[in-house]
């Protein structure tokens, strides 16, 4: 751009015109060049929902823009996926794509909704479009939840830890520098009986739970993990039982009030693309190894030298 500006400015000085015109001629480049731009960037938006619909079933789903930003040369674009069939509150993903990562701003677990794909699946065929597009990373920050109605809900984070030891974003390998600690931390304090963080929540808050759990012949004595196995297992039994959600959310919310568990909520995972090449992090790791093992090899060849 400057460039032509320069050239412009070279022909305007050898040639007499008044300044008005130099600036209408300068004015109408910049305007050609911020409105090519802006075209390329439609183009590059449809493109991607056209690569989203070759993944997601368009009977099913549409996709939307829902915003446009810019931030020194990257380009992000805000894409809204609902679900068809269900009637209200029917958002199933909300992703911003940049080139250089994707932004999960929210999946189903995010918001209380009635979109009827599966996270599992959503998450999969989000990581699939970043893949083939060859965008190496996807970032978020876990705020997701389970609702049990409109009012009521609870963290998925927790419930999932209490459950496995990691998140349900860890599982699926999302991760933050200090993952492998929290996972260490975390078994123990699932394996330490409830009666131990009685001193860390509010007395009646935990007498309301203890009430709630005798109910299903549950003690204090038993570990977090037991208690939640057991209340995962009645919730996996037979009809939808409000009373039991409720027990289950309360023991969630003492477990994070407690402030026993370990979590950071901002998670990457790197996507190996199309290309074969995963991300600059992950072909650095790659490298280290690689002349990790040739000191090694080298150290092993001068051992038998010295013999």
């Amino acid at each position: 751009m400057c460039v032509v500006v320069l050239i412009v400015f070279s022909v305007f000085c050898e040639t007499p015109h008044s300044p008005d015109i130099f600036i209408r001629i300068i004015y109408s480049i910049l305007i050609h060049i911020m409105s090519s731009s802006g075209s390329e960037t439609d183009k590059r938006s449809q493109d991607s929902i056209d690569d989203l619909y070759k993944i997601f079933d368009r009977s099913q789903i549409e996709i939307k823009i829902t915003s446009k930003t810019k931030y020194g040369d990257l380009e992000f674009v805000g894409y809204t996926a609902t679900h068809k069939s269900a009637p209200y509150k029917n958002k199933c993903f909300e992703i911003v794509v940049s080139p250089k990562y994707i932004q999960i701003k929210g999946i189903k677990y995010d918001n209380e909704t009635n979109c009827l794909l599966s996270g599992n699946f959503i998450l999969e065929k989000i990581e699939t479009f970043a893949r083939n597009s060859g965008i190496p990373s996807i970032a978020l920050s876990d705020y997701s939840k389970i609702y049990i109605d409109e009012m009521n809900s609870y963290s998925l984070w927790v419930y999932y830890i209490l459950l496995h030891g990691v998140s349900w974003y860890n599982a699926h390998g999302y991760v933050s520098m200090g993952t492998e600690n929290e996972k260490k931390k975390n078994k123990i304090i699932i394996e330490t009986p409830m009666n131990n963080i009685k001193k860390l929540v509010s007395n009646e808050y935990y007498q309301d739970l203890i009430n709630a759990l005798n109910g299903y012949d549950i003690q204090e004595s038993e570990t977090l993990n037991e208690i939640m196995q057991k209340l995962d297992g009645l919730r996996k039994e037979g009809t939808y039982k409000p009373e039991l959600m409720m027990t289950i959310k309360m023991f969630v919310d003492l477990v994070k009030s407690s402030g026993v568990l370990t979590y950071n909520i901002s998670l990457r995972k790197d996507i190996k693309t199309l290309g074969g090449k995963p991300s600059k992090r992950s072909r650095n790791k790659t490298r280290k190894t690689k002349k990790s093992a040739k000191r090694s090899r080298n150290r092993k060849n001068k051992t038998l030298y010295y013999k």
